[in-house]
């Protein structure tokens, strides 16, 4: 196994334990370059699991879509409280039918994952070099703004305002 196989394996095994090289990231201390650490790249970079994310995104959304049953929440089955994504499926569908109102309402991280589910599905269906080329992209972004920490910062903020200030309503999203 090369050098570069091997260091793709380890980035693929730990993308947030990665070690950056010295100008890598423009991410200031060394303790800080972990929040610039990609996390989408590597994860882009694999066809397997990219097709996996892609197909297991586009079948909640559409099972949510037939208003069939769908992937059940694991986080709230355990703990009885609903998760930061909890929603985001029939918000998801809401923005596929053109209903931009009711899926804010429901998660403004919609479109989001929309995106998501969108970029997995490129990586899965591109050839090897353009697949490459993607995920280089994607990764110079992560690495220079930050904007993977940013968005799961964002994310978890919601989440807490939505159970603090929203409970009742946010308790009832799981129930539909």
């Amino acid at each position: 196994m090369g050098g570069r196989e091997l260091s793709d394996l380890q980035t693929a095994a730990s993308p947030g334990l990665m070690r950056a090289a010295p100008n890598e990231h423009a991410a200031g201390p060394r303790a800080t370059r972990w929040l610039f650490a990609p996390v989408v790249a590597p994860l882009l970079r694999q066809r397997g699991v990219s097709l996996c994310l892609a197909i297991a995104g586009a079948l909640q959304v559409g099972l949510t879509l037939q208003h069939a049953p769908a992937i059940s929440c694991p986080f709230l089955e355990v703990t009885g409280v609903p998760c930061p994504g909890c929603g985001v499926s029939r918000a998801c569908a809401a923005l596929v039918r053109g209903h931009w109102q009711q899926s804010v309402q429901l998660h403004v991280f919609a479109p989001l994952f929309l995106v998501a589910i969108g970029l997995f599905a490129m990586a899965a269906a591109l050839p090897n070099r353009r697949r490459e080329a993607m995920a280089a992209r994607i990764e110079a972004a992560e690495a220079r703004s930050g904007v993977t920490i940013l968005l799961l910062t964002g994310l978890m903020l919601y989440w807490l305002v939505r159970l603090l200030y929203g409970h009742i309503d946010f308790a009832r999203l799981p129930g539909g």
